[in-house]
């Protein structure tokens, strides 16, 4: 945690990322100057629910699922650094 307090890094809990995904996006969002938009988790719901395939018997473990929310983040953190 040594880069915590600079400015250009923001501390994400995976707990809060967890429980409060919409909360704490909104944060990274203003973070790296995005604009929060609902179809960010709407979209990762979608994305959720068409690799799960629960329809079909078959289901992505909780884990696989946050490892999408994480890719996400790494998302939104390359798209800051290439705007700016």
């Amino acid at each position: 945690m040594k880069h915590s307090h600079k400015s250009n890094h923001i501390l994400v809990n995976y707990e809060q990322l967890v429980a409060e995904t919409s909360n704490v996006m909104k944060k990274f969002c203003e973070f790296i100057n995005v604009e929060f938009d609902e179809t960010m988790l709407q979209d990762y719901g979608k994305a959720a629910q068409y690799l799960s395939l629960e329809k079909g018997g078959r289901t992505v473990s909780q884990e696989i699922k946050n490892l999408i929310l994480i890719n996400l983040i790494k998302y939104l953190m390359n798209l800051k650094n290439s705007i700016f």
